[in-house]
């Protein structure tokens, strides 16, 4: 039997009506983890973390583990990556997946995977709106690199909402998180 904790047992398990009940402390704490998303935008709009964000020879232990499970699946699969940053994953999932498309919110990561990745398409975009993509597009989507992390409560849930909405039936979402 699973026993549910407070908050959950005090929403119905909607954390929506955990946000409009927090106290102000809380709400403290989400204007300025709005803030750190706001000053990360401008960290990652800067040449030299652009330049140190450059191409990566490794990929982490979790993508690693799912890029050699996925193995030879992947030449079948539609990929839409999530958080590209400078294309550090783009190296390895780009060519191997049969379309690959990587997004982030930084213009100059992007134009440093058109740089280095001229082969494959990438856009600025937000996780939270894939209005360019239609209804079950993609049959895998990575957010890696904890870039979910960077998203406040609604926006996290807005962005899992539209990772379910281009991902096809059977299809594979996978984020890393701290």
């Amino acid at each position: 039997m699973t026993v549910p904790d407070s908050s959950e047992a005090a929403t119905g398990g909607d954390s929506r009506h955990l946000l409009r009940s927090m106290p102000l402390r809380g709400r403290r704490h989400r204007d300025m983890k709005r803030q750190r998303g706001d000053r990360d935008r401008g960290t990652y709009e800067d040449p030299q973390v652009v330049a140190r964000y450059g191409r990566t020879p490794v990929l982490q232990r979790p993508e690693q583990s799912i890029f050699d499970e996925l193995g030879s699946e992947l030449a079948r699969m539609d990929m839409l990556d999530l958080g590209v940053g400078a294309g550090r994953t783009a190296w390895f999932f780009a060519p191997r997946v049969k379309t690959y498309l990587g997004l982030d919110y930084a213009r100059t990561m992007i134009d440093r995977c058109k740089q280095d990745l001229p082969d494959y398409k990438f856009i600025v975009g937000d996780a939270c709106h894939l209005d360019f993509a239609a209804d079950n597009s993609y049959d895998f989507v990575l957010f890696s690199y904890n870039g979910i992390d960077h998203l406040e409560l609604p926006e996290r849930e807005r962005a899992l909402v539209e990772m379910k909405r281009v991902l096809r039936p059977g299809g594979l979402v996978a984020f890393s998180s701290h």
